[in-house]
């Protein structure tokens, strides 16, 4: 036999149960070359075609037609259409498919097969052969390898009535027990076993040789791992199974064991729910603006990622459109605010790959900023930015008009109103001064007086109707002679000259003018009074004279006697 023949292997599983499945039928001939050329042609039929693949395929007694098929590509008929789908070459195994079957094509993807749909009349060999009967019928079929649960398992070990009488016998304190309930006796005090039974004495009773308080079965020590195992099956948790208990059974220390039970059960615990929140320890309120950010990403949210900073002393908050939440655009945002305000001593954020990254932390390095970390899915620890998310995405989903229009008088709004935690408005904590708003335009000046710029006193001023001479800015002469037709300030006037042109001029550009009746309104051309000269005023009154000095005071130059008195005695 050469190699360029065909092999043929028909593999079948039989159809009745009196045949193992792990029996494979193999028949073998030698055909002429088929119009596959040097392909195999492997047809089966059966309702377990693909137990009978993997064993034509897998079994140690096909060893010989392996080898020969581990480098060929051979092609497998079926009479059961649904291997087309479950072990197709060019699709993926179906997510829904058992484990036994995901096992099967993964041993089966190590040779190159197609599957064909043939039906069962085309190959009636291969169906004949799975119903040909063995010499020797069996006398039990092999139980398959996986078992298929439809509930969940039972212990064996069930606590009936029987044996609770036969623990209760064997028991000297409950059969003792029973014995003094039976005669109608009391507890002795010189039993001390029988102690934590005194106080429910008058419940108990006996039925059938079994020890009752009230309805309840009081289970000997015996007995009680076994029903608490059937007590703790469905794993409801300490209090249901507590009150499942009570209703059937009773011994001391039954709430103690249960509570154990429940307490050292690892499914319970892998499984349970997370303990209580504790307390919420406010983070250190910093004595400075600008010393402790914290920061979040916002999104995606109205199709845009947004960077949350919040300042922890002052309450300022920063919000900044992103394109993405990566390390570079984080970066970016943070060096535009820190050239505003300046860099910070810490920066607070939860463990994000944007915050976590080799390119941030190098960030943080340079700049001297301290990066904290809060603990990983828990966002309480970093609770002030994600209070600022929530506060900023509730207010722009309730304003309207464009993004950045909404962003800005948000953002307006929230930095001039005082917080209930600190009593003032975040700009007022940061930059020390109130913003301008729309809303001040409705309040009066209360300015101060002392608040007030404080006017020079040798400032000038006119009155309407003076007569002032104007620097002219037209030519010559430099100055034209005006008059005052309109005060529009404390140093601004509209004046007018002597064609009726009005000029407005401030008090730095009018100068006193002085007339006399005999001399014409003019003023010589080459005058070099500047601009801060004023003239003197006519007809001054001297200063008073200083009153007299009043006459020295006359003292006597007669000499005057000295006593003296002598050493002082002690």
């Amino acid at each position: 036999m050469s190699l360029f023949d065909i092999w043929v292997l028909d593999l079948d599983a039989p159809s009745y149960q009196s045949i193992p499945p792990d029996r494979v039928l193999l028949n073998a001939e030698r055909k002429k070359k088929s119009k596959y050329g040097h392909i195999c042609e492997i047809q089966h039929a059966s309702f377990t075609p693909l137990c009978s693949i993997v064993d034509g395929l897998v079994s140690p007694e096909m060893h010989t037609f392996i080898k020969l098929l581990s480098d060929r590509k051979f092609v497998l008929h079926s009479d059961h259409k649904p291997l087309q789908f479950l072990l197709s070459e060019s699709k993926q195994i179906p997510l829904l498919a058992s484990s036994r079957i995901q096992r099967w094509a993964i041993a089966l993807s190590a040779y190159n097969y197609v599957i064909q749909y043939k039906p069962g009349k085309l190959i009636p060999h291969a169906d004949a052969l799975s119903r040909l009967p063995l010499p020797n019928f069996p006398s039990s079929v092999p139980v398959p390898q996986d078992v298929v649960l439809m509930f969940e398992h039972i212990s064996e070990a069930i606590v009936s009535a029987d044996d609770i009488k036969m623990w209760t016998d064997k028991d000297p304190n409950l059969s003792r027990l029973r014995q003094i309930v039976l005669t109608g006796g009391e507890v002795p005090d010189d039993a001390p076993q029988l102690k934590p039974y005194s106080h429910c004495f008058v419940e108990l009773s006996v039925a059938n040789g079994c020890l009752l308080r009230g309805s309840r079965v009081i289970v000997p020590p015996q007995g009680q791992s076994a029903i608490l195992l059937q007590l703790h099956e469905a794993h409801q948790g300490m209090s249901k199974m507590k009150s499942l208990a009570r209703c059937y059974f009773w011994w001391p220390g039954l709430d103690k064991a249960i509570e154990d039970l429940v307490k050292k059960c690892k499914a319970c615990q892998e499984n349970s729910a997370l303990p209580p929140q504790t307390p919420v320890h406010p983070w250190e309120v910093p004595k400075t603006p600008w010393t402790r950010l914290h920061i979040d990403h916002a999104g995606p949210f109205l199709g845009h990622y947004f960077l949350i900073l919040v300042d922890a002393h002052s309450r300022w908050l920063e919000v900044c459109i992103v394109p993405s939440t990566s390390s570079e655009a984080t970066i970016k945002v943070l060096r535009h605010i820190f050239s505003t305000h300046g860099l910070p001593h810490q920066l607070v954020s939860d463990n994000g790959p944007s915050f976590t990254s080799q390119e941030f932390k190098k960030f943080m390095s340079l700049n001297g900023i301290r990066h904290s970390l809060t603990a990983p899915y828990h966002p309480r620890s970093n609770g002030l930015a994600e209070r600022a998310v929530q506060t900023f995405k509730n207010a722009i989903k309730k304003m309207e008009g464009p993004l950045h229009e909404r962003i800005a008088r948000f953002l307006f709004s929230y930095r001039i109103t005082p917080q209930s935690t600190t009593g003032q408005s975040p700009a007022e904590l940061l930059m020390g001064r109130r913003l301008r708003s729309v809303l001040d335009t409705a309040h009066p000046d209360f300015t101060l007086p002392s608040q007030k710029e404080k006017t020079k006193s040798n400032a000038r001023s006119f009155k309407l109707h003076d007569k002032l001479f104007a620097r002219n800015y037209s030519g010559k002469p430099l100055w034209i002679p005006v008059v005052v037709c309109k005060v529009t300030g404390p140093l601004s006037y509209h004046v007018e000259t002597m064609d009726g042109l009005v000029l407005k001029r401030h008090a730095d550009q009018l100068r006193k003018r002085y007339t006399e009746d005999s001399e014409p309104d003019t003023l010589p051309e080459d005058s070099d009074w500047d601009d801060d000269f004023t003239p003197l005023i006519p007809n001054v009154p001297p200063p008073p004279t200083p009153p007299p000095l009043p006459p020295p005071i006359r003292r006597s130059t007669r000499s005057r006697m000295t006593t003296d008195y002598g050493p002082y005695v002690c």
